[in-house]
């Protein structure tokens, strides 16, 4: 049992932390990350290189992710007999047809004429919309990937002129719980987005550093400092990755079972309304990035659950004398 003066302290630095988190609020739903892409729909184009490392023993240090500069062409030319069939908008038309019928100055009689009069007209539309239909497919996978490129060179700019507030990531095991407004994954790793000029392409590589668990989503759904210390420790010693494969998805499996009421799904659309689900689908996001002093609270507060003792200066903040002690909290020995 926690000794009064443990619980005082805790409910102290549970009030500091709720007053940080409204100073500075974590998002809680990846849409309020300012910009992310779900690895499942990548652009699938020559300029788009995306492989997935085989387990969470390779994530660290993978080269997860090469996006070059895609070139946009010019659809097929319209045949001339075409040239006034075609609405003036046929380039952005996935299936462009011509107009049945117009009227025309025939032998000097203004007379209806229809287009599939003419064989040469129907001849020259179907072979020319066989080309299009080939050009179609190939400018929207172009476009998408035009599109990833311009918004990494957005997030580049951010970052070398930010980059001591926001970081690129790599995330999954959403976490969702509509009552409490949370969607958003609890597995993360930091990225590094590197530019080559001359190609021009970018790479983004997972960073060195350990992954780690989303500890701020997990406290406000109520998972306590023991269950945050066993989940980091399980963390630690087994490396999981949220670009892992089956070894990472038994460690969210564990994790979500720690709600006591949470449920792992195949998917959000599987998800309970009413208690904590978590699904798989890996994402990669731009967030702000961690100073240390949110995630040092947290580690304190943890440690009190565990059963750590505030030394004297903090007690005597909370109108409570303890062991006077060169460190403060410090593990109470085993006996």
């Amino acid at each position: 049992m926690p000794s009064h003066g443990q619980e005082l302290v805790r409910s102290l630095f549970d009030y500091v932390i709720a007053y940080t988190q409204i100073k500075t609020p974590y998002a809680r739903n990846i849409l309020q990350q300012p910009w992310f892409q779900y690895l499942g729909e990548i652009p699938q184009h020559d300029t788009v290189q995306f492989t997935s490392p085989v387990s969470s023993d390779t994530a660290s240090g993978w080269q997860l992710l090469k996006v070059g500069r895609a070139k946009l062409i010019e659809p097929p030319r319209l045949p001339e007999v075409l040239l006034d069939w075609m609405d003036a908008d046929w380039k952005t038309q996935q299936d462009p047809r011509p107009v049945p019928q117009r009227d025309a100055n025939l032998a000097g009689e203004m007379k209806v004429e229809r287009f599939e009069d003419s064989p040469d007209r129907t001849a020259a539309y179907a072979g020319w919309l066989m080309g299009f239909k080939a050009w179609s497919a190939a400018d929207r996978s172009a476009r998408a990937a035009l599109k990833l490129f311009e918004k990494l060179y957005e997030v580049h700019g951010i970052l070398q002129r930010e980059n001591e507030l926001w970081e690129l990531a790599v995330g999954d095991g959403f976490l969702l719980h509509g009552p409490a407004q949370v969607e958003h994954p609890v597995l993360i790793h930091a990225l590094q987005l590197d530019f080559d000029p001359k190609a021009p392409a970018f790479t983004v590589t997972t960073a060195l550093k350990s992954p780690e668990v989303y500890v701020a989503l997990l406290t406000v759904l109520g998972l306590d400092g023991g269950h945050l210390n066993a989940l980091q420790e399980e963390l630690e010693g087994g490396g999981y990755s949220p670009l892992g494969a089956e070894e990472t998805t038994a460690f969210l499996k564990g994790l979500v079972q720690r709600f006591g009421n949470g449920v792992f799904c195949e998917s959000k659309a599987a998800a309970p309304t009413d208690s904590p689900a978590l699904f798989r689908k890996p994402v990669l996001f731009l967030r702000r990035r961690d100073t240390g002093f949110g995630r040092a609270l947290s580690a304190i507060a943890q440690a009190i659950d565990a059963g750590v003792q505030p030394c004297e200066a903090i007690l005597k903040i909370v109108g409570q004398s303890g062991p006077v002690s060169m460190r403060c909290l410090q593990p109470v020995p085993s006996e």
